[in-house]
């Protein structure tokens, strides 16, 4: 569905995000900012003082307390599940919009009926898959004795692709559908001699459903012992392996609800946890997690255990899978299962109560379950670098206090000094300053473009004006932001302002982030000055600032041509004369001279 580009602008003409996350949540005014408050209503997190503000004027929500944030039809999106096109309907409806479909032009579609065409062609392959494994005792009675019920195959829409070169094509081309879609779907494989033929030949299916129930792949287990065990789908137009996740449609409202999500490998494992009454749980089809399948459990909860076998390559799996959920700032505990135990019969060899005891007793935080298989031996090289690997770990969490919690922990655990850990991770951190933190001039400069830009300065029309101006040749080293920037002088060129609901509506959902953390106030900052009831920033004040974060943004430039020209000085041979190299070295090194005094800072030596 399309919605005519008229339909979609006067929604977000008309729509007030206050009036539209007012209908789920009551929103408070404090103060005399333009910020209205509540305590957050995402799922997992749960706060007595509000920290979820909604920027009536700008026209986005954040949450200082877990980082949500985006505009209304975000919002519906995350808090009511709906899909991009339900969100606008609902808008319209609210304030009586007529709701007009867009034509599209002949190749979008073309594209999306073929698109279309492949959804419902997946759909067919499944309901023939499930009739197959219905006439055939041979994948019933396999199913049956690894304790997969009736009730199982049903929910999760398992099926059977029988013994059969053709068996699927046929019956696919008998309803209409050609080997290019087959082919383009996955279902079939093609050989050297343009012989096609089923893909997942004598095996269980399971189908894998993105989050609309839409089936987009397939998982297939061998019934016999002489052929590799799974096999997938490749990757297709519908079915990106590192985006989905076995078993999260099934999940997602036991995830919610239970504010907990089970992470474990495959899909039997999965399938086992719900035999058991366990609904919370989802696979990553054995590979290791990706960022994506993290984003996805984000959207439900923040809190997830990793359930996976206690052997060297079930280890490996969850210390890559911990890494990139700390970095997205979840919640990570660990349960390693016996070594030698089938995961799905191990599960039903305890039964649901003793199962769940399990997990809950031998769940481990991740510092203490790391530590535990790194450090191995007394050796001290061997224990250094299991030490050096958690801090690694810990500083990729970005809430500041909950590494200090786990910092504690690391120092009980190797009985060194807190205060010693801590020094050694503004280390880690500082080795990583420039693919983290480096840019944070960048940043300053971008928020203060976005939340004060277009304001009067008294050296220029604007704040904006002066920016740009001042900033005319001085390169953004951070991609994303630069591409922020580049929007920002396009808008100010073309409209002379910054048109902060243009950003909200032009931008990648990456980008859309971005620009709402870069123009929300710091929660502190703006709760200060909400006590005091007064305006956080006087205009000459705000232009002093702004001054200071340029200087700082130039003096990195600067530095960074310096570093340049030094590596230029210290390639010439002793022989050979400087000359117009030094010339320049000299030249960048007054610039830096100048913006250093002018900043008050000691004058840096080369």
């Amino acid at each position: 569905m399309r919605i005519s580009q008229k339909t979609v602008a006067d929604i977000k003409a008309q729509l007030r995000i206050e009036e539209v996350i007012g209908d789920f949540v009551t929103l408070k005014k404090r103060g005399s900012a333009q910020n209205l408050w509540t305590c957050c209503p995402f799922p997992g997190h749960q706060e007595q003082t509000p920290s979820f503000s909604v920027h009536a004027g700008k026209g986005f929500y954040k949450c200082f307390g877990c980082g949500e944030a985006g505009d209304a039809i975000d919002f519906l999106e995350r808090i009511q599940g709906m899909a991009y096109p339900e969100a606008l309907a609902y808008i319209a409806k609210k304030y009586h919009i007529p709701f007009v479909l867009a034509r599209k032009n002949d190749k979008e579609d073309a594209e999306q009926r073929y698109k279309e065409g492949l959804y419902l062609l997946m759909d067919v392959a499944t309901q023939y898959y499930e009739g197959t494994l219905k006439a055939s005792p041979v994948a019933q009675d396999y199913l049956a004795k690894r304790g997969i019920t009736a009730g199982l195959i049903e929910i999760f829409r398992l099926g059977y692709s029988p013994n059969a070169w053709q068996g699927l094509y046929n019956h696919a081309t008998e309803e209409g559908y050609n080997t290019q879609q087959l082919l383009d779907a996955g279902l079939v494989v093609e050989k050297e001699n343009n012989a096609v033929g089923d893909t997942f030949r004598h095996r269980i299916t399971f189908p894998i459903f993105d989050t609309l129930g839409r089936v987009v792949g397939f998982g297939a287990r061998t019934i016999e012992n002489n052929q590799v065990k799974y096999i997938n789908s490749p990757e297709t137009t519908l079915y990106q392996k590192s985006h989905q996740l076995y078993g999260l449609y099934q999940a997602k409202e036991a995830i919610r609800k239970s504010d907990l999500c089970y992470v474990v490998e495959g899909y039997t494992d999965v399938l086992a946890m719900h035999g058991l009454g366990i609904k919370n749980v989802v696979a990553s089809s054995g590979t290791a997690m990706t960022p994506q399948q993290v984003t996805l459990i984000k959207r439900f909860t923040p809190h997830v255990v990793l359930l996976f076998d206690g052997d060297e390559a079930g280890i490996k799996a969850i210390f890559r899978g911990v890494d990139l959920l700390l970095a997205q700032g979840l919640n990570v505990k660990i349960v390693a299962r016996p070594l030698g135990e089938d995961p799905a019969s191990y599960a039903q060899q305890l039964g649901k109560d003793a199962f769940v005891s399990y997990l809950q007793a031998n769940q481990k935080d991740f510092v203490v379950f790391k530590w535990a298989h790194l450090h191995g031996n007394t050796d001290p090289e061997h224990k250094t670098n299991a030490i050096k690997n958690l801090l690694q770990s810990i500083t990729l969490i970005p809430d500041k206090i909950q590494q200090a919690v786990y910092l504690d922990l690391l120092s009980r655990l190797t009985n060194i000094k807190k205060e010693l850990l801590a020094q050694e991770i503004t280390a880690v951190q500082h080795g990583q300053y420039t693919t983290t933190y480096q840019h944070s001039n960048q940043a300053a400069i971008l928020s203060q473009l976005l939340r004060y830009g277009n304001k009067p300065h008294y050296q220029a029309t604007s704040v904006a004006s002066y920016i740009f101006n001042e900033l005319e040749k001085v390169p953004f080293t951070d991609p994303h932001y630069e591409k922020i920037y580049d929007m920002l002088f396009v808008q100010w060129q073309k409209k002379g302002a910054i048109d902060h609901a243009a950003m909200l509506a032009e931008t990648t959902d990456a980008i859309k982030k971005t620009v709402i953390d870069l123009m929300a106030e710091p929660y502190e900052m703006s709760h200060h000055w909400l006590k005091k009831g007064v305006a956080p920033q006087s205009e000459r004040k705000m232009a002093m600032i702004i001054d200071k974060n340029i200087h700082y943004l130039k003096r990195e430039c600067i530095q960074m041509r310096l570093d340049e020209e030094q590596q230029r000085l210290n390639a010439l041979e002793k022989a050979s004369d400087p000359g117009e190299e030094l010339l320049v070295f000299n030249a960048y090194r007054k610039i830096q001279i100048e913006i250093e005094r002018n900043l008050g800072i000691a004058v840096s030596k080369v």
